[in-house]
Order: structure tokens, then sequence, then C-alpha cells
């Protein structure tokens, strides 16, 4: 079959080939507002896009506001995204004197994993007012996003306050908007809402509450306008909120504001039809793609910073085995203005004179798909050419999403004794076994904290693979987890470790506090604060490390062991460690210095 390669631009058409893009016209100019502004970037929150304005000169396309896959073919996002200046949704859609709603066909929505979509209707509730009610809207797309898994519409209750909750959006990291178009998440806990709030179905949250692990970054802005909060209220993770508010600044003290997806359920369910019941928008077995988070897809991600000094930047990615079809997303900020140009090749540099796939002259977003792609390696070249120059560093990420066939062998055995070792406060080793002789290579799971966050795909290492070194921010903690792949699927997860995980330090100042002829007790100083507890040995004098004798194993924080199992006039040594946590992810201490202890003599002779 020849590989079949398709551009998605953001300023051009949904579809095109290498050919130049299509001319959109022009519209409204939207404004938004709200951003996770110290959030993590991600690869994973699959359903959360991009809301994108498309100018009048094909290059003066940008993010304004966010949205969220609730369908295969539906997006929700904030009314005031695309409705400007209107009391009331009528006078939106009617197109009255005082309200401005942008053309059609300058609206897209991009997801990395999908691609980007022209926007064919908007749905506006009826009774929105800005920053008063129902500051909702239902977005048709052109056509069905696939590999993706719908949004679930909270249709429980209200979250109460204290329910953790994600929040996600594609908004700047701090109080300047044009650093946005990156995806970012982060932690936060529902709150009462202030009196100021007019709106009686509203979510809320505190900046300044603590949630999670420390490093998270959960007590900043919300993200994007439109831009998902979703919860888990017992029956898995629904849509609770959509951002439409933060106060000015950002400050501690400031309370994020959402509309209340379960308030509001009735008219989206009406708006969105049918559509927003489907659970999957490809049936594997009939032909269609798996989505994201299936086994049979793995997804590749890098996020980078280019200096003023520099335009461009290359990366590799692998190609998985029997991957169907395969989607080259990027997405950067906008801090120097100018455009993103995409190169794509395989196995080769890619340039722009040789390669697979261009995107050029269209702004912040591009997409390249394959299918099927060639076996090997890509090379993804990206050039930032900037309008204005000494506005600092540029940033964007490329996401890589291979969407691969169902398995028709066997699948690899799942790495065993995943262990984790700090090397510095930036730098963590993991190490595992490597249990299968048929792995093609292995897959690096990674999500902050490790609890509510999700996990996704960070690093793929070729087979026979058993270490691997992560560079990661001081202060951030992550959980791991790896998983063998190869032509026929993936294997199970190992066991997980966390990155503040470290190794007991060894006991110190080991010494007999009391000795008897039928009792000794031994007696040290603790000094780690993440031992599981610690593990007493003995053997007589004289004996080989094959005869050391577990006495016991005493709890989290003990100095001290009793020996009521001594015989008299006996010599005997004794050693203690520090026992790891359970899991097995970090090793236990080293062992103590080694005591000698006579039964026939007092502790003050030992």
């Amino acid at each position: 079959m020849n590989r079949h390669a398709i551009v998605l631009a953001a300023a051009g058409l949904l579809l095109t080939t290498l050919a130049g893009p299509v001319e959109a016209q022009t519209g409204a100019t939207p404004l938004g507002g709200a951003r996770v502004a110290n959030g993590l970037t991600t690869s994973g929150s699959a359903t959360t896009g991009a809301l994108l304005f498309v100018g009048p000169d094909l290059k003066n396309q940008f993010l304004f506001c966010s949205a969220t896959l609730i369908g295969c073919r539906t997006a929700v996002t904030a009314a005031r995204c695309v409705c400007f200046g209107a009391d009331k949704g009528s006078d939106c859609q009617n197109f009255v004197d005082d309200a401005e709603i942008p053309e059609l066909a300058d609206l897209r929505v991009y997801f990395p994993h999908a691609g980007i979509f022209h926007v064919r209707k908007i749905s506006i509730a009826p009774n929105f007012k800005e920053g008063v009610r129902a500051d909702i809207a239902v977005l048709r797309l052109s056509e069905k996003v696939t590999g993706i898994h719908p949004a679930k519409l909270n249709t429980q209750t209200t979250p109460p306050p204290g329910t953790k909750g994600i929040i996600s959006g594609f908004g700047g990291d701090n109080d300047f908007f044009r650093f946005g178009a990156i995806k970012r998440t982060g932690n936060v806990e529902i709150a009462e809402c202030p009196n100021i709030i007019l709106e009686p179905a509203s979510t809320c949250w505190n900046y300044d509450a603590e949630v999670g692990f420390p490093g998270d970054d959960s007590t900043t802005c919300p993200g994007d306008e439109g831009g998902p909060l979703f919860v888990d209220l017992g029956k898995g993770k629904v849509l609770a909120g959509l951002h439409v508010d933060n106060r000015p600044d950002c400050q501690p003290d400031s309370v994020g504001i959402d509309v209340n997806v379960y308030k509001n359920r009735a008219w989206l369910q009406a708006a969105g039809g049918a559509d927003i019941n489907n659970e999957i928008c490809d049936s594997v077995p009939f032909g269609g793609l798996p989505h994201v988070g299936d086994d049979n897809v793995i997804v590749q991600h890098v996020e980078h910073k280019l200096p003023r000094t520099r335009r461009k930047a290359r990366f590799d990615f692998v190609v998985p085995s029997r991957t169907r079809l395969m989607r080259i997303a990027v997405n950067g900020d906008n801090q120097a203005k100018g455009d993103y140009d995409v190169y794509v090749a395989f196995n080769r540099k890619a340039r722009k004179g040789d390669n697979d796939c261009q995107v050029r002259g269209v702004g912040q977003f591009a997409v390249c798909e394959f299918e099927p792609p060639s076996d090997g390696e890509i090379n993804v070249l990206v050039q930032h050419v900037r309008l204005k120059q000494g506005l600092g560093n540029s940033r964007f990420e490329v996401t890589v999403s291979a969407f691969r066939e169902p398995p028709v062998g066997p699948l690899p055995e799942p790495p065993e004794r995943l262990r984790i070792e700090e090397r510095s406060s930036t730098r963590r080793m993991l190490t595992w076994r490597d249990a299968s002789n048929n792995e093609e290579g292995f897959l690096i799971q990674r999500k902050v904290g490790n609890d509510i966050n999700e996990f996704f795909d960070y690093k793929l290492l070729p087979a026979n693979s058993e270490l691997f070194l992560d560079r990661i921010e001081a202060d951030l903690i992550f959980t791991y987890r790896v998983r063998a792949f190869n032509e026929f699927g993936v294997s199970r997860f190992s066991n997980f470790c966390i990155s503040d995980e470290v190794k007991p330090n060894r006991p110190r100042r080991f010494r007999a506090s009391s000795v008897s002829p039928t009792v000794v007790e031994v007696i040290w100083r603790d000094r780690s604060d993440n031992e599981s507890g610690f593990l007493v040995q003995r053997r007589k004098k004289g004996q080989n490390d094959n005869q050391w004798v577990r006495l016991g194993k005493v709890g989290q924080n003990a100095t001290a062991y009793v020996d009521t199992e001594v015989v008299p006039k006996t010599v005997y040594e004794y050693r203690v460690r520090a026992q790891g946590r359970p899991g097995n992810c970090v090793e236990n201490s080293r062992w103590s210095n080694l005591l000698e202890i006579d039964t026939s003599k007092p502790a003050s002779e030992q």
C-alpha cells in the first residue's frame, strides 16, 4: 500500500494535500481570558482542544479559548468565546446589532491526537448572559473526531466543596496571554462560590487550596475559558464544569469560576443530541481506530524551548510496528509571533526541500497524518519563523500518536521489579528486569503525583532496555510505570514507583543497651523519615554470611530491639538496616556497623 500523507493546518482546509492552504473568510475577532497560569504541560487530557480563530491573511490565526470533546462530532466551550456583547443567546444567534458571532469558516478546533476540525454549527444556551448565566456553547464539527474517547457529562450531582478536580486548557503560564497554545493541566479543590457570583449554577474553587503533591501547580489560575473541569464522583471521570472567569491577576485569594455542567445538563443533552451518548467514535472490529488510552495507541510527546538565538529544532520518534495510522501534531506559543513551519521525513533528516509532509505559513498549529506510515523512525523539524525579535524564548510541543492494528500473536511478559533511585534533586534512575524475549521495546508512562492525575505515555526505549535516567524539575513528584510492547501488542504494566522514594539512610550508633545471659537489647539511631521499618539479624561469631538469622522486623521510627532467644556464654554478631517502602521501588539501606556481643559480659563491657 502506498503511504498517504495528509496535512491538517489551522489556516487551511481540514484535509488538504501539500498544495497550499485555501483562503478563509473573515469574521468578528474574539478575545480570551482565563488560563492555567502555572499548570504542567501534558500529552494527556485528550478531549481538551484549542479553539482557533483564522484571520484574513491565513497567518493571523491564533488560540483564543479551549473546548472539550463530548461526542464524536460535538465539542463544548464557553458561550462568551463565540458570542460577544450579547445579553441573550437568541440575540447572538440572530446577529442583532449588539452581538457578534464569528463566521463559521473562521473557527477551528485543534486536538493534538486527532487533528484540526472546522466548526459547522454553533448552539448557544437560550438564557445566556455573559457573566450572569448559562455561559455554554455547543459546537458541531464538520466531521467525526477519531482516536479519542469523548468526555462524559456529569449527570450525577453538583460536586460538593472539597471534591478534588483536574483542570486543563491551552492558556499561558503567566498573566500574559501571548504565552498560550501549550496544553497544561493542574489540580484544584471545589469550594463555595463567593457572594459576588450572580450565576447560581456555578462551580468554584480556591487557588490557594493545597491539592495533590508539591509541584503539580494546583493552586494557580484556571484553564482557558471554555476549558474543562473534570471530577470523579464515584463512577469515573466526568466533565463537571467549563471555565468562564477568573479573578484579576490570579492572586492566591482568588476563586476560579466554572459553569456547572450538572445544572445545565438538560440543555446540553438536547443541543448535543444522540452524539454525546457515544463513548467510542470508531469500532475497531469494523475497521475503526483504537482510542488514546487504549493498549493499541502509543503516544510520544516532547516540549521544547527555543532561545532567541535559535529558530529551529529537530526530533526523532519511533514508528512502532503494526502502526496503521500516525499523527504528528505541533502547537507553539506566540511569544515572538510568526509561524511554526513543520517538516516530517521517514528514516532521514527532514528538510525544506526533502520531506514526506510539510506545513508552512499557517501560524501556531499544524498536523501531518500518515496512513500507513513507513517503518523505522520519523524525523520532525520545527522552525519558528519569527515576525518579532527580542521577545525571549519561544516554546512548542510535538505530539506523535501511533494507532496500531489489534494484536494477533503472543504478547511480551511485563517488566519485573521496577526500582527508582535518586541521583540528584533533578535526576531519577529507573531500573527493571526484562522478563520477556520477544519485546520490540519498552514504554514508560508517567503522571504527576500519585492520586487523581492520569498516566500518559512518556518515553519509548529499545528492546532489552533495563534502565532510564529521567530529568525532572526540583520539587516535582512523578509516578512511573513500565510496560513492554511488540508487534502484537503490549504487556501488563510493572509495579509503579514514585520519584520521591529514596533509599533510607543507614542506621547509625548501633550498640548494646543491656545484656544478660538470656536477653540482649540493641539500640540504634534512626536517620531516615521514609523507612517502612527496621530488620534485625543475628549470627554466632565465626559463621558465614549464609547463616544470618532474621530475628524480626520492627516498625517505622523504631530505635530498639529485644532478643530473648540468646544462649548464655555465647558470642553473637548483630546488624540492622532500614527497610524501603512496600512495593520495593527503592532498595533497603546499607547494613549498620557490625555489633559483637558476649552474653557472659554486661553491656558496659561490650
